[in-house]
């Protein structure tokens, strides 16, 4: 049916407003009931519709004087004179339905309009007035009626649906453009109005009868919209849709696809589907759009057509149909390349690793997947065919590239097989050997039911070795290493082939050279395993097998395996003196591991076994040190000594000659041998070879040594030679002084006592800033010592007759000891200033009592010694008194908190020299001494 004539019947339908259930009606019906006289009600279901005409007729004929009723009636009789004129129509009596109801209805409107010029329900008048027009065929009234009712009084309810009507006449009379603006009047209303979809198909046909394709596709587009898509984006099925329904949406996609085949074409589509969320109906559009191209036999444009909505959705679901319908229409129209063309894209679309199966699940397209695996076989048979009789190298490499992917998209097709195989033949013709090798392996190995398995083994092993010169440095080794792997499949699926034990045999010793130690490994064991091997295969695979072990750290393994070489090779090869060392490696690295997890015994077992096995190695030496090195961890001093000894006999130019020296040195000490481990500490301290840390800490422990184990004499020898040779720092070797200032004393030998201490003296002296708090203490004790023997002198000192030549020998004494005093208390260290502080004064109070003790005058008479005596106690008091001052300094230390024996002393001579001042000495000291 024409969508413009359907249109037309069915707006027959499309008054509402006369409908017998209008509830304005009910209510102006209900408002007569407060008139004097009651009428019918309308909607009463006893009275008819024909009785309630003669009610209505018979009211105005008896009620001549009552307007505002009168009005009323007559709008109520025309409406009802209006439907029965509808209801003949409904029936099919189109005669009797232009006769008397409708010529009625249409007086009474106009008189009401007369009569009531300016009557608000006028609107309503208007558009029944409008209604009965149309179906009595006067259109043109009807149209005059609607353009009142739209221009008077726009805010009606009936505006909507007037202007729709307006439109629909309008466009039967082919007025396209105010058509359009009554539909465009719609169209801008309420979008919920059951006039609007049918507005808005009717404005996009108006645009498109006025050559206005864009802008009728947005009409067109927007009513698709509505009708096909709902809240949730998704399409709506038009199989649950009413038959006009769906003629509808059909009509609107064709005047959609012809508008647009008048614009650009795909093109347009393309433009006005752009963005991120194009219509899901799309397709259709797309699709139209190739169908009418294809009806006209434009075969490219409908393939364009298809291809477009492919290409801007590659995701959707029926973009693999449109494909193919590209493919087909190109096979309609009879254009091969394009087809072939086409085909090349629906594959890269397709393929199994695109894009399109990120969202699809491979096994639920099978339609898709059989036109992929049908394009791609095609397509590799075609250029396959192309490249026999061609030179180039294109048609080999797209035959591969399909065969490549057909595999890879159907592994598990009977025809994978001979896919295949043909693959590998195609990408060797072309020189591809590399490609080809790999080919050939999946083609023999993958498919093992393949009637050309074995065929392809051996030529992926061919291949291999043609590609193989074509290669260099790493890669080349890599691909060296992968033929090998290819060499030893064969061998292992083929082992009755003459060449399967020399494959097996290279394989292994290539194996080895790559540094594929475990493959290595594995490869020779098979023909190791062969009684019937050659000796000269068997020692090739013993070889492969130690050297293989050994650099996988199984050096017992390597061992056993480099014996049986030793077995396998004659007397006069010249490889016999490296195999030595190789037994001598596997033996000593056995030993290294023992050492590293603990298991020092079996250590030096193993690095024993090194002689005794390979006895002219070169790692006999580095063994033997390391047995006797294992002995030491062990702390085994006892076997340690001998080893040492021996190593040190037996390599005395060895480079770790002084690290046995140390040894040793550590092992006699650790085992008792005090003397022999001084001796080699001694002779280590020695070695100028050695940093001047070591020999320093070397001879300090000599001489530490040599004390403890009573060598005395020796010890002192090391003492002083430790301080000849390591003077700072200056604490050390103050120790060692005052330990010989010890030791000479011990002997008797005070010569060589007081030069230690004026040693001392000297030395702390000379130190500068290296002093030490340590050295001046030394220093000050040494002092004191030295000043013992002077003070001696002076006491020693008797006074004689004369006194003059007495006192003078007495005083240069005295003058010595104080010096020799004053220079101790002078270092400042509290315990001998105090001491020499009370010894300078005892000086002083000695040569008073010595004066006042002195031998008198023998001729000297009673009297005179009386007045001799008082010369002489003027003489002693000063000296006395200056005791006492010195003593007093002494005793002022007790108040800033230090107290010694020395200070007490000073308190208990003062006591003694002025008790009377110092009466209190006894509590004053005791205070000092609980302080």
């Amino acid at each position: 049916m024409n969508a413009v004539a359907w249109i037309v019947i069915a707006g027959l339908s499309l008054w509402p407003f006369g409908d017998k259930n209008d509830d304005a009606d009910v209510k102006t019906i209900e408002s007569l009931d407060r008139q004097k006289p009651a009428l019918v009600e309308k909607d009463n279901p006893d009275a008819s519709g024909q009785s309630a005409i003669r009610n209505y007729r018979e009211f105005l004929r008896l009620y001549p004087d009552a307007p505002e009723l009168r009005a009323e009636a007559m709008r109520r009789l025309a409406d009802l004179q209006l439907e029965a004129g509808e209801e003949r129509m409904i029936e099919g009596d189109l005669a009797m339905s232009q006769g008397i109801e409708y010529r009625d209805a249409v007086h009474l409107y106009e008189s009401l309009l007369k009569q009531n010029p300016t009557a608000p329900n006028n609107d309503r008048i208007l558009y029944q007035l409008a209604r009965a027009y149309e179906n009595t065929n006067q259109t043109e009234k009807a149209l005059t009626t609607l353009d009142q009712l739209v221009n008077r009084y726009p805010d009606s309810p009936m505006v909507i649906e007037a202007q729709f009507r307006r439109g629909e006449i309008l466009f039967v009379a082919k007025r396209y453009y105010p058509a359009q603006r009554a539909y465009a009047g719609v169209v801008a209303g309420d979008g919920e109005s059951r006039y609007y979809e049918q507005s808005l198909y009717k404005l996009g046909w108006s645009m498109f009868k006025q050559g206005e394709y864009e802008e009728g596709l947005d009409a067109f587009f927007e009513l698709l919209d509505r009708r096909l898509v709902d809240r949730n984006g998704e399409l709506i099925s038009t199989d649950f849709m009413t038959r006009p329904e769906r003629e509808l949406i059909d009509d609107t996609f064709r005047v959609s696809s012809i508008s647009v085949s008048y614009l650009e074409g795909p093109a347009t589509l393309d433009r006005r589907m752009a963005g991120d969320t194009p219509p899901v109906y799309a397709y259709r559009l797309y699709q139209g759009l190739g169908d009418l191209y294809l009806e006209k036999e434009r075969y490219q444009d409908a393939a364009e057509s298809y291809r477009s909505f492919a290409v801007n959705r590659p995701m959707h679901e029926l973009a693999p149909s449109m494909r193919s319908r590209v493919i087909e229409t190109y096979k309609a129209g009879d254009f091969p390349s394009l087809v072939l063309l086409a085909k090349q894209e629906f594959v890269d679309e397709y393929d199994v690793d695109s894009a399109y199966w990120t969202r699809y699940e491979w096994q639920s397209r099978i339609e898709v997947t059989g036109l992929l695996q049908e394009h791609l076989d095609d397509l590799a048979t075609h250029y396959h065919a192309v490249s026999q009789d061609s030179e180039e190298p294109e048609p080999y490499t797209l035959a591969a590239d399909y065969y490549r992917r057909l595999i890879r998209a159907f592994p598990d097709d009977p025809a994978a097989a001979e896919a295949n195989f043909l693959l590998a033949e195609v990408l060797f013709e072309s020189g591809e050997y590399a490609d080809s090798a790999i080919e050939y392996e999946r083609a023999a190995y993958f498919y093992p039911m393949s009637p050309h398995a074995a065929e392809a083994a051996y030529a992926a092993v061919l291949a291999y070795q043609a590609h193989e010169p074509s290669l260099e440095g790493q890669a080349r080794a890599d691909w060296h290493l992968m033929g090998i792997d290819s060499a030893l499949r064969f061998a292992g699926r083929f082992p009755g082939h003459p060449e399967s034990l020399p494959v097996q045999t290279q394989a292994a010793e290539a194996l080895y050279e790559l540094g594929e130690l475990q493959g290595a490994l594995a490869a020779a064991q098979p023909v190791l395993g062969d009684p019937d091997a050659p000796d000269e295969l068997k020692r090739v695979a013993w070889t492969v097998d130690g050297h293989s072990n050994f650099d996988l750290n199984n050096y017992l393994a390597a061992e056993v395996a480099y014996v049986k070489v030793r077995d396998l090779t004659p007397a006069d090869h010249p490889g016999l003196p490296d195999l030595e060392e190789r037994i001598a490696s596997s033996i000593y690295k056995q030993g290294e591991i023992e050492r590293a997890a603990g298991d020092m015994e079996m250590a030096v077992m193993h690095f024993a076994r090194v002689g005794e096995m390979a006895p002219g190695s070169k790692i006999v030496v580095t063994a033997d040190y390391d047995a006797a090195a294992a002995l030491l961890a062990m702390e085994d001093w006892h076997r340690a000594a001998p080893a040492l000894e021996d190593f040190r006999r037996k390599y005395p130019d060895h480079e770790s000659i002084t690290d046995i020296g140390r040894s040793l040195a550590q092992t006699y000490e650790k085992s008792g041998q005090g003397l022999a481990a001084a001796t080699e500490y001694r002779r280590i301290a020695d070695d100028e070879t050695e940093p001047a840390d070591v020999r320093r800490e070397a001879l300090w422990h000599t001489a530490e040594l040599l004390e403890s184990h009573a060598a005395v004499d020796d010890a002192a020898e090391a003492w002083q030679e430790f301080i000849k040779r390591h003077p700072s720092p200056i604490d050390d070797s103050m120790q060692l002084r005052e330990k010989l200032v010890s030791y000479h004393a011990g002997r008797g030998d005070d010569k060589e006592r007081v030069s230690w201490l004026q040693a001392i003296v000297a030395a702390d002296a000379a130190a500068g800033e290296s002093r030490s708090d340590y050295s001046r203490t030394v220093a000050a004790k040494a002092s004191l010592n030295l000043a013992q023997p002077k003070l001696r002198s002076f006491v020693g000192i008797k006074l004689k007759i004369p006194l003059k030549n007495s006192l003078a020998m007495k005083k240069k004494s005295m003058e010595r000891a104080l010096a020799a005093y004053v220079a101790a208390a002078d270092y400042g260290i509290a315990d001998v200033t105090t001491e020499a502080t009370f010894q300078i004064a005892e000086i002083y109070h000695q040569l008073s009592r010595d004066l006042m003790d002195s031998e008198r005058p023998k001729e000297l008479s009673a009297e005179e010694i009386e007045q001799y005596d008082i010369l002489l106690e003027e003489q002693a008091f000063p000296f006395e008194e200056q005791a006492i001052e010195i003593h007093q300094a002494n005793t002022e230390r007790a108040a800033s908190g230090f107290y010694n024996e020395w200070v007490r002393a000073s308190f208990e001579e003062l006591a003694k020299l002025s008790p009377a001042r110092y009466a209190k000495a006894e509590i004053s000291e005791d205070y000092i001494n609980t302080m």
